[in-house]
């Protein structure tokens, strides 16, 4: 099978800018129905690693729905990928590993760094264009401002 690196590479950006543009509903369709989301930190203080968010795609969909509903900073987050390795494809699944880096920039245009990590992404590739079937972001950053019950 040959794995198109563009596709890929476009579902990786398109995830991003359609959280950043706060487009829940499409961030969605990016997934498949089985779609699994995570948020992992390694604790240096305990050395273990810790799960801070684990999510279905049906959990996560309410989640998002109800985002108005929570309180969070008057804010925007800017979520930027980069470093992109895709692996070798397995059963139609497509291991790809990218750094990321999201920037909160506030009401008044202060932009500070949020959250640093890695994104751990199983896509698959059976139909016309690729899927996330699971994401796991593992996060350097282990202090975060509200609004992080929003997908990384």
């Amino acid at each position: 099978m040959t794995i198109d690196r563009n596709k890929i590479t476009d579902l990786i950006y398109d995830s991003c800018a359609l959280l950043d543009d706060e487009r829940f509903d499409d961030y969605i369709a990016l997934c498949t129905p089985d779609f699994t989301y995570r948020i992992t930190a390694f604790s240096e203080e305990i050395r273990k690693p810790m799960e801070w968010m684990y999510q279905t795609r049906e959990n996560l969909l309410e989640l998002l729905k109800a985002v108005e509903t929570h309180e969070v900073a008057v804010a925007h987050l800017r979520r930027v990928a980069s470093m992109v390795r895709i692996g070798e494809a397995q059963n139609g699944i497509v291991p790809v590993r990218s750094t990321v880096s999201v920037y909160h920039t506030w009401y008044d245009g202060d932009t500070r760094l949020f959250a640093i990590g890695t994104y751990k992404d199983r896509i698959t590739t059976d139909g016309d264009s690729p899927l996330l079937a699971s994401r796991e972001v593992m996060l350097d950053t282990r202090r975060l401002a509200s609004g992080s019950h929003i997908p990384i």
